[in-house]
């Protein structure tokens, strides 16, 4: 068999076990015949079970790069070696042709948080897949919610937990829901709960006559910069903070009234965060449009500027004085 009839390697030379990936075959660049699709055929072997053989799918052949690119399925996790065998040359050298199929945990971070909840998660691997549901994460017996995921990292923020104890949790990222994916020498990766430092007590909310805006005060112990706040789906902006107190200028609200509130920190929910806050906004006129005192019978367009009236807010109503 000349070298022109060999192979050189696979692109990416490791797979998931549960995704579907697309595997590039390089063979001999002096490869002599014309490469089309029809002319090869190539098998799927396992390293450690010598009864498992599987014809994989050629989904493409380039003559100008001499590749092959056929997709994997998918195979219990372990070491494979593919076979090329052409129409016109018969088996290939495919000594270079080895294939590692696994998922793989390599660190996380952190590796505590609040007993609260909420700790964001950020779990660095090998073969995720891209959708959140593609590898469930669980830290004991609750899950943690994939926020992002991408081949080499997961984002995931533990669920809200107000009776979860002070202790250590094993962490768990499955390959789907079939296997679990592999850790640094098999060893277990402890995730562990512990009492957030910060505390929070009260809200309240005022108009800033300064800054012509409402600003959120919030009371409590241990408050510090990593604090901050979501509101109905937006993060408010910090001003402020000291040991006891964190001010918030408030913005994007919905309404002139929620309850959607959530509170986070470098560590996870506060404690307080299991709370039902609520917050009532009494908005604020800071200009109408046009001045004066008189309009069309038919009707006239005024426009108000001000703060804190929500912006889904409906059904206000501007008196106008006798």
């Amino acid at each position: 068999m000349s070298a022109a009839e060999g192979t050189g390697g696979l692109t990416p030379s490791s797979a998931s076990p549960v995704l579907k990936t697309e595997i590039t075959v390089q063979l001999a660049t002096n490869y002599p015949e014309t490469m089309v699709v029809d002319d090869f055929t190539v098998m799927l072997y396992s390293y450690n079970d010598t009864t498992y053989e599987r014809e994989l799918y050629v989904m493409r052949a380039d003559d100008s790069t001499k590749t092959l690119v056929v997709k994997f399925p998918g195979a219990e996790s372990g070491l494979y070696y593919m076979q090329v065998i052409s129409t016109q040359h018969g088996y290939l050298d495919s000594d270079t042709l080895i294939l590692e199929v696994h998922g793989t945990v390599t660190s996380v971070s952190p590796l505590t948080g609040s007993v609260y909840g909420g700790t964001l998660v950020t779990i660095t691997g090998e073969n995720f897949g891209t959708y959140a549901t593609d590898n469930p994460v669980k830290i004991g017996s609750e899950y943690c919610y994939v926020l992002t995921t991408e081949a080499t990292q997961i984002t995931c923020r533990t669920d809200m937990l107000p009776s979860q104890n002070a202790q250590d949790e094993l962490i768990i990222v499955f390959l789907r829901t079939s296997e679990e994916a592999a850790t640094p020498n098999n060893e277990d990766m402890l995730f562990t709960y512990i009492q957030p430092t910060t505390i929070v007590d009260s809200l309240s909310v005022a108009f800033d006559e300064t800054t012509f805006s409402h600003k959120l005060t919030v009371t409590g112990t241990g408050i510090d910069e990593t604090l901050y706040i979501v509101i109905d789906g937006y993060t408010q902006i910090m001003d402020s903070q000291n040991d006891n107190e964190a001010i918030f200028s408030l913005s994007n609200l919905s309404g002139v009234s929620t309850t959607d509130i959530q509170f986070f920190t470098s560590m996870g929910y506060p404690g307080g965060a299991e709370i039902t806050h609520s917050l009532d906004v009494a908005p604020a006129i800071m200009a109408i449009d046009p001045v004066g005192i008189s309009g069309s019978h038919g009707g006239s367009r005024i426009s108000v500027t001000g703060s804190g009236f929500g912006v889904d807010t409906v059904g206000l109503n501007l008196l106008a004085g006798n």
